[in-house]
């Protein structure tokens, strides 16, 4: 038994209720032969059930006074009563058409709705079209919505309406055809018309569980009033204990409503703190990130500035001479972004090259030189180094006069003499 799940033990019972065997190994052992198909599994017992000796018929469900008391299981929710009305209109053979196979060896329906459509059909021709809604399954498949929906009928307007206000379930079968002879074998039928209210109860307390059972039958002809009143009592006695499993259930899906509300209130916090946990890891990554290049572009700047203070030194020692003033020579007049202003003379044929290397000699250290550079000297310049000027020479009117090896006679505006600006730009 533990072996089994819950769909599978439930199949289990419905099995054990239908044929009104009570070993449940053999049980199991029928319906693990055809893998727990529970309407073949049923339909194979029917099958093998005698057809001719009542002796061997198979024992009906429970039917003792002595269990009529016991609880019943919920099976369905939400309905107003768990339990199912079980009838079984069994008429004289030959009593319809004999273009189907009956017991005696007519042709058998094989349509998906078998016998219990033709029933129908047959029921109308004989008595009309008032009669409650049969269902049009097998009696398993009846039997088994009895413990999931709960909800009958049977046959004329006054009972019709009594069923439709208590919520039963109704099946009907005829004996002239197959299913309807085997069921009426199961429940040992011995009059006709046959209806039986069949309902959970509990099993022994060794084996536990619910099974279906007979809990009071009708055979013979009955008025409409007979059947209410038989039936009400049921209802009536019935009701305290279906109540009791009502409100267990009722408890249960509560519980089990509020446990899924707590489980995805934990899993949307689960969810929202793993997403800020994600969310902030992110944030100490990037910020992270952003330091390692920070420092990295502050050392990159610090070693740069290393070189430029190195190229600079270069440039000064290799600086030629001022010349005299002669023809061929002019005056430059160059003022610094600090306000500070040099005069110094070149000859027209020094280049615009030569007037940036000098006015990179008097720019102070400390306008490129980052606050972070450590004072570690550099001995020797990369043989990469690509010297760049942070500055360029502008006059006013705004003129600018890129870096070159243009003699300085020969640019336009810059010869004889100029009023040069330092202009920083940034150096990348």
């Amino acid at each position: 038994m533990d072996r089994l799940d819950a769909t599978q033990m439930e199949h289990v019972q419905s099995y054990l209720a239908v044929t009104g065997i009570s070993d449940i190994d053999h049980a199991i052992s029928a319906l693990e032969s055809v893998n727990f198909d529970l309407e073949k599994a049923v339909m194979a017992f029917l099958e093998e059930a005698p057809q001719g000796s009542s002796s061997q018929q198979a024992p009906p469900p429970d039917t003792s006074e002595s269990d009529e008391t016991s609880f019943f299981s919920i099976f369905s929710w939400p309905i107003r009563f768990i339990f199912s009305l079980m009838i079984k209109v069994l008429s004289v053979p030959g009593y319809y058409f004999s273009s189907y196979r009956t017991i005696d060896g007519g042709e058998r329906s094989n349509g998906p709705l078998g016998v219990d459509h033709s029933f129908k059909e047959q029921f109308e021709q004989q008595y009309g079209p008032v009669h409650p809604p049969f269902l049009e399954i097998k009696y398993s498949q009846a039997l088994d919505k009895a413990k999931q929906e709960i909800k009958t009928t049977l046959a004329s307007p006054e009972l019709v309406s009594f069923f439709a206000e208590n919520d039963l379930l109704f099946w009907g079968g005829n004996v002239n055809y197959t299913e309807g002879y085997q069921v009426s074998v199961a429940l040992q039928c011995s009059g006709f018309p046959f209806l039986a209210l069949v309902s959970l109860r509990p099993r022994s307390s060794e084996t536990g569980g619910y099974k279906m059972s007979v809990i009071d039958r009708l055979e013979g002809l009955a008025t409409p009033e007979e059947i209410k009143r038989k039936i009400s009592s049921q209802i009536a006695r019935i009701n305290p204990l279906l109540g009791a499993l009502r409100f267990e259930r009722a408890e249960q899906e509560a519980s089990r409503s509020l446990r899924e509300q707590q489980d995805q209130a934990y899993q949307q916090s689960l969810m929202a703190d793993q997403e800020k946990a994600r969310r902030l890891k992110e944030q100490k990554e990037k910020e992270a990130r952003e330091k390692d290049r920070q420092n990295q572009e502050l050392e990159r700047n610090a070693l740069n500035a290393k070189y430029r203070s190195l190229y600079v030194s270069m440039l000064k020692s290799k600086l030629p001479a001022e010349p005299e003033q002669a023809p061929g020579v002019s005056r430059f007049s160059i003022r610094l972004v600090n306000g500070q202003r040099f005069i110094r003379r070149f000859y027209g044929d020094q280049s615009v090259m030569d007037l940036y290397n000098y006015t990179e000699t008097i720019i102070p250290a400390d306008e490129w030189v980052p606050s972070t550079a450590t004072s570690e000297a550099i001995q020797s310049l990369p043989d990469d180094y690509v010297h760049k000027f942070s500055f360029r020479l502008t006059s006013y009117p705004r003129l600018v006069f890129e870096p070159s090896l243009d003699s300085l006679k020969n640019v336009n505006n810059l010869w004889p003499g100029a009023n040069l600006l330092v202009e920083p730009v940034d150096v990348e």
